[in-house]
C-alpha cells in the first residue's frame, strides 16, 4: 500500500519538476529581447574573440590604454538595407589617440539571427603630411619665384 503511494508521489514530484524546468526564463529564447540575442551572438563570435587577443597583446605591447566595445544600432543606415528589419553591430577599437571599427555585423532582428559579418578595411594615416596640402620643397619655390619675373 505504501508503495503505491510513495510511487504516485514520486511521479508528482517528477511531472512538477519537468514543468517547471519548462517554464524557466533562460529557456524561453524566442521570448527575449533581440539586443539580448544579438549581444549575445556577437561574443560567441570568432571574429570578437580574435579581436580582443589582438586588444590585450597591443595593451601589453605598447603600454597604451586601448579598449575593446560592441556598439549596437537599433536600424541599419545602409541603402539596401531600406524596408528591411535590419539592426547593426560594430566591433569598435579604441586608444587615446585613434578610434575605429574593425567589424560590421548585420543582424535580422525577424528571425533573431547574423547574417553578415564584414571586416571593415584599415586605413592608416599620415597625420604629418595633410592630404589637401602640396608639398612645397625649396626648389619648387625658386623655380615659382623665378618664372614670375
Amino acid at each position: 500500500m505504501y508503495q503505491k503511494y510513495f510511487f504516485i508521489f514520486y511521479l508528482l514530484i517528477i511531472v512538477t519538476f519537468h514543468v517547471s524546468c519548462q517554464s524557466h526564463p533562460n529557456s524561453q529564447i524566442p521570448n527575449q529581447n533581440w539586443k539580448d540575442v544579438f549581444l549575445m551572438q556577437i561574443t560567441q563570435l570568432q571574429e570578437t574573440k580574435s579581436e580582443q587577443v589582438r586588444i590585450d597583446s597591443l595593451k601589453k605591447i605598447l603600454q597604451i590604454p586601448v579598449s575593446f566595445s560592441i556598439e549596437i544600432i537599433e536600424s541599419s543606415f545602409f541603402e539596401n538595407d531600406k524596408g528591411k528589419n535590419i539592426s547593426l553591430g560594430f566591433l569598435k577599437e579604441q586608444s587615446p589617440y585613434d578610434s575605429r571599427i574593425t567589424y560590421t555585423i548585420k543582424f535580422d532582428k525577424n528571425v533573431k539571427k547574423i547574417i553578415s559579418i564584414e571586416k571593415n578595411k584599415m586605413v592608416q594615416s599620415n597625420l604629418s603630411i595633410p592630404p589637401d596640402e602640396p608639398i612645397i620643397t625649396p626648389n619648387a619655390n625658386l623655380q615659382k619665384i623665378s618664372s614670375k619675373k
